[in-house]
């Protein structure tokens, strides 16, 4: 009896071990406006290159999130929409076939992004962190606010 109790109470703590809640693995996520969009599939990429730009995307039928945030060294809070040319940073959000942005050129969106965990490996080192922010579309006369964005690239 003592056997098969330890024996379960080992197999239980490996097991919550390797998939100890849900935030486990490759994901992104966020409310968009109110409403929830999860994507943990393969579709999922959360990396800091060796030029420290970090990048977040994920995808479902109906909407596609890439961000890419220039000038990343390390854990904290960037803001998303800096510089200009080739090291600028932005969001972009297709949301059933209509672009929002935040960025620059769109002056009136605005954003952060959290960065909590750095993996070791190199080029492309894991990222999990967090993002929030209000992005227009190219008129800027319609925007989506952006709440409780949650990504992990492991």
């Amino acid at each position: 009896m003592k056997k098969t109790t330890l024996c379960m109470l080992v197999l239980g703590m490996f097991s919550w071990a390797c998939n100890p809640g849900s935030d486990q693995g490759e994901f992104l996520r966020c409310y968009l406006d109110g409403e929830l969009f999860e994507d943990n599939t393969e579709n999922v990429a959360a990396y800091l290159n060796s030029n420290d730009f970090a990048t977040v995307t994920g995808s479902s039928t109906q909407i596609v999130i890439t961000g890419i945030v220039p000038n990343v060294t390390g854990s904290g809070t960037y803001p998303i929409s800096i510089g200009a040319g080739a090291g600028e940073g932005e969001f972009i959000f297709s949301v059933n076939g209509t672009i929002y942005k935040i960025w620059e050129g769109y002056p009136a969106s605005h954003g952060t992004i959290t960065i909590t965990e750095i993996g070791s490996q190199s080029p492309l080192r894991r990222i999990r962190g967090s993002f929030q922010g209000v992005a227009y579309n190219s008129t800027e006369t319609d925007s989506i606010v952006v709440t409780a964005g949650e990504f992990s690239g492991w």
